[in-house]
């Protein structure tokens, strides 16, 4: 396993940490679901600012500072997630947080498609995401488990010394070559008027999946996991089976290269079933409706990373670009948290849930018009995204 592999997988692990036990954690302490809202919704708005400034070097050094910055920062996030400082330890974490996610993310789709080369842009980027998600399953069964055995915030200690820990892998990669950064060159880079209508076109696309994202699953699906009577370790189990199930979903997809429009049609009526089956059947088993909705979901995630290589593949500032396409979505991510956090307080899980339906469906109907797919004409074969080869 190569190194920056090996940082992915740690940094995806500790990351499920959070995404399951800190809503927990904070609901008790004595946090309401808006305030969860407001807490979660500093790490987008971080993410955004610290990976612009980052993204916009990333192209001229190489990826060392970027994978030592993750885990540093990572590992102080969850050190404060731990210890009871209130209200100013959570949004400095959650700070950190967006700071270490910057950093990996600044260098993450670039290393991938620099390993394998840009005509292979998608699927380099979906294999990634398959190997984090695979992680992200683990780190929902190690984090259900760390947390019963050990209380919520030794489990939060616990993921910070793993990334402290994943520091020393990052300090063995190669260093960076000893040169200036032309910043007149990094700040050329950023400028949105030098960027192609595609990318521009794509960067709203991209937003609507976030919404969706943020209302369906962020923190309000392990509130309401815990709402619906499952201890920590069951919630655990049941993430980790949303995690598996999206990693089968995305390497499915993945085999097959190209994107039809009925599998956005089937992938809308799959997810809607799961959200359905979530808020009127509250009788069925929850591993039901939670296995469509991560089917849905694995397909969008697929689509997602097509509609980013699509866009910023041929690029001379890939890392640059990719920061750049995430603003709109940074943005989107950060109001739909707080809004899903004040829909709980106030009229409780169902519309934030069903609330995620629309975005869904505007995000792979656009995303397929921005590809190429939309039309299922049966005389015209499917338009690949970017010759992609799957060996």
């Amino acid at each position: 396993m190569n190194k920056t592999l090996a940082i992915n997988i740690v940094d995806a692990f500790c990351n499920t940490f959070v995404a399951a036990l800190l809503p927990l954690l904070l609901a008790e302490r004595g946090y309401s679901a808006a305030q969860v809202g407001l807490v979660f919704a500093l790490m987008p708005l971080s993410f955004m600012v610290v990976r612009l400034a980052l993204a916009a070097t990333a192209d001229q050094l190489t990826f060392k500072p970027f994978f030592c910055l993750n885990a540093a920062a990572s590992a102080a996030a969850y050190a404060f997630y731990a210890f009871p400082f209130g209200a100013v330890g959570y949004n400095a974490g959650r700070i950190m947080d967006g700071t270490a996610q910057a950093a990996i993310w600044a260098v993450n789709r670039s290393e991938a498609i620099a390993q394998r080369g840009a005509a292979t842009a998608t699927h380099a980027s979906a294999t990634l995401i398959q190997h984090r998600q695979v992680a992200f399953a683990l780190g929902a069964l190690a984090a259900g488990a760390v947390a019963t055995l050990a209380t919520l915030p030794n489990a939060m200690l616990f993921a910070a010394l793993l990334e402290a820990a994943t520091l020393a892998i990052a300090l063995r990669l190669p260093p960076s070559p000893r040169k200036r950064v032309v910043f007149k060159q990094a700040l050329a880079s950023l400028d949105p008027r030098s960027k192609t209508r595609l990318l521009h076109k794509t960067a709203l696309i991209m937003a609507l999946r976030v919404c969706s994202l943020s209302l369906a699953f962020s923190f309000t699906l392990p509130l309401f996991l815990k709402a619906e009577g499952n201890a920590l370790f069951s919630i655990g189990i049941l993430l980790a089976l949303y995690y598996s199930v999206q990693v089968l979903s995305i390497n499915f997809f993945k085999k097959r290269g190209v994107i039809k429009f009925h599998y956005s049609l089937a992938a809308i009526a799959i997810f809607s079933t799961g959200v359905a089956l979530l808020v009127l059947a509250p009788q069925l088993p929850l591993f039901l409706p939670l296995v469509l909705m991560a089917i849905g979901d694995g397909f969008a995630a697929f689509v997602w990373e097509a509609l980013i290589a699509n866009a910023t593949a041929k690029s001379a500032t890939i890392s640059s670009d990719i920061g750049l396409i995430h603003i709109p979505a940074n943005i989107a991510q950060a109001i739909a948290l707080v809004t899903a956090g004040v829909i709980v307080s106030n009229y409780g899980y169902s519309p934030s849930f069903v609330l995620a339906i629309p975005f869904f469906i505007l995000f792979l109907l656009t995303a397929n018009q921005a590809l190429g797919v939309t039309l299922p004409q049966r005389h015209r074969p499917p338009h690949p995204l970017l010759p992609l080869n799957p060996s």
